[in-house]
């Protein structure tokens, strides 16, 4: 039944698991989104309001048609504050203010996450998201 639409979906994180994601190479991972995102169209899903996760590669190659897969609305990178849901930091990964201008962790780096305490740091976040080209944006609080 095509025309489904899901307004919860993780187009790259849904399809990886935490442990691929830290420990694969990034191309490796964004592969297997793409190959997910097909299958989620041949599930019947034509439009995905995508909560969260470094998809606007994704998103450019499907509107571009070198892949197939459903209309993707993204979020960026969800925003949480320190110790929250959002915050994949290893024991490993250095501690950063909270201020969103610290040295970044891996998680963070390649989209997937920003990890932000106060309202400053939460805008300016928010709009580096938007910039980037979210219709929405994910808060993990």
């Amino acid at each position: 039944m095509p025309g489904l639409i899901d307004a919860h979906w993780h187009a790259y994180m849904s399809c990886n698991t935490l442990m691929n994601i830290l420990a694969t190479d990034i191309s490796f991972t964004h592969h297997v989104a793409g190959r997910e995102a097909n299958n989620t169209l041949m599930r019947g899903f034509t439009t995905l309001r995508d909560a969260g996760g470094p998809v606007y590669g994704l998103k450019e190659a499907i509107d571009a048609h070198v892949i197939n897969g459903p209309r993707i609305y993204p979020s960026g990178a969800m925003i949480s504050q320190t110790a929250g849901h959002g915050d994949f930091r290893t024991v490993h990964d250095h501690a950063q203010t909270g201020c969103g201008c610290g040295a970044l962790a891996f998680t963070e780096e390649i989209g997937a996450s920003r990890i932000v305490d106060g309202v400053d740091a939460v805008m300016m976040v928010t709009r580096e998201n938007l910039r980037q080209g979210s219709s929405q944006i994910k808060l993990l609080v």
